[in-house]
């Protein structure tokens, strides 16, 4: 395989696609992950599995999807977890089957159900790596159950459908959509005729650290084919064409009326946040409290900022830590401290000022991989605690 040589020979440098595995070791986490039963208690038909972006782009997405599923059959369990693309688009492919055998084992548990999927890159990745485990689409089973109460979209205005690359050569899942949006009475035109060569929103295969330039124009070329506001039933495409400027409803939207088509993108760091409260909205538990018990202030411009360089808060909150644990750190005149700790594959740098006892304003922060001389070693560490297969080991390191 392409990419698993590559990565064996130094060629794919892990720099690139350390924020998106990180990524995945946090959607695997304790504190995101869950495997729930059905709410009758017995053997499932149905396993359901969101994937790690659903929750991340809204974290009501995942149980609202859950209770339509249990309109259409009451036996059905619910994952919350990631499937490993980004350990197999990194060329991993030791770890990615690791993570692959974890999720075959908890469906051989479960009883072998149909598994299905509420986003089309994991069910490319399962049929590809994990054949004898039988898929299906939510969408399909929605569309195939007219007991799911939908709703009636009480507008004139026209969308363009925008089909994930993912769903190329699978017109059962474009017809499913069609036949939800039909029931709905949503008034929309096919943005891609055909199947068989949907074009990508740009978000696969980890190219945003290598190419972030590249992503925006794949998106911008995305979106300009068509005026119309787009309807996506990929979390991944609907947040790129957001970000690019795109007004874009996520097909859940409009089956369970949680946003418009106009809602923001979250920031990175709120995306993992996202997933720690789509865990606790489906167990009814109480919203997370702060990270590590620290305040950060931020506005949305050093937002953007962060989300540019991949640089999430529970990063710069490490940083400041390390900083004021380890006095490691410079003062300027204006009072600001800049601190630096070696994260993954990078060397993260914050500019921050002291507001109170655990509360913290970020100033600027930004990365280079060049890995300081000298550098303790118990800095060199990052790990999401409680990661399950994956999380927390040393990822494939040269650049």
């Amino acid at each position: 395989m392409g990419r698993e040589k590559l990565f064996r020979d130094y060629r794919l440098p892990s720099a690139y696609h350390g924020y998106w595995i990180r990524d995945m070791d946090q959607a695997r986490a304790d504190d995101a992950s869950l495997l729930l039963p059905p709410p009758g208690g017995e053997q499932p038909r149905y396993l359901f599995f969101p994937g790690c972006q659903l929750g991340a782009s809204d974290p009501r997405y995942p149980k609202a999807t859950y209770e339509l599923l249990l309109q259409a059959e009451p036996a059905t369990a619910l994952l919350l977890t990631c499937c490993g693309a980004p350990v197999y688009w990194a060329g991993e492919i030791e770890l990615y089957r690791s993570v692959q055998n974890e999720l075959k084992q908890i469906w051989e548990q479960m009883g072998q159900p149909l598994l299905v999927l509420a986003c089309l890159s994991c069910q490319q990745i399962f049929n590809y790596v994990l054949p004898q485990i039988k898929t299906t689409t939510l969408y399909e089973v929605l569309a195939a159950a007219p007991q799911v109460k939908l709703p009636t979209y009480a507008s004139d205005e026209v969308f363009a459908l925008a089909d994930p690359c993912t769903a190329r050569g699978n017109q059962g899942v474009r017809d499913a959509v069609c036949s939800l949006l039909d029931r709905m009475h949503v008034h929309y035109q096919i943005l891609h005729q055909d199947m068989e060569h949907l074009p990508c929103c740009g978000f696969g295969g980890n190219i945003h650290g290598a190419n972030p330039d590249k992503v925006r124009q794949v998106a911008k070329k995305r979106i300009g084919v068509d005026p119309r506001p787009f309807i996506a039933y990929c979390a991944n495409c609907r947040d790129i064409y957001a970000a690019a400027g795109k007004d874009t409803a996520h097909l859940i939207d409009l089956l369970t009326g949680i946003n418009g088509k106009d809602r923001p993108v979250p920031h990175l760091s709120l995306r993992r946040d996202n997933r720690r409260q789509a865990r606790q909205r489906v167990l009814g538990e109480k919203q997370p409290t702060l990270i590590r018990g620290i305040k950060l202030v931020f506005d949305d411009d050093q937002a953007q900022l962060m989300d540019r360089n991949y640089i999430n808060t529970d990063y710069v909150i490490q940083v400041i830590e390390h900083g004021e644990t380890t006095k490691e750190k410079l003062i300027d005149d204006q009072g600001n401290n800049l601190a630096h700790l070696r994260l993954c594959d990078a060397t993260v740098w914050v500019e921050y000022q002291k507001l109170a006892d655990n509360e913290y304003r970020l100033v600027n922060c930004y990365y280079h991989r060049m890995e300081p001389v000298g550098l303790p070693e118990e800095a060199a560490a990052c790990e999401i605690p409680g990661a399950s297969v994956g999380g927390g080991q040393e990822h494939g390191k040269k650049a």
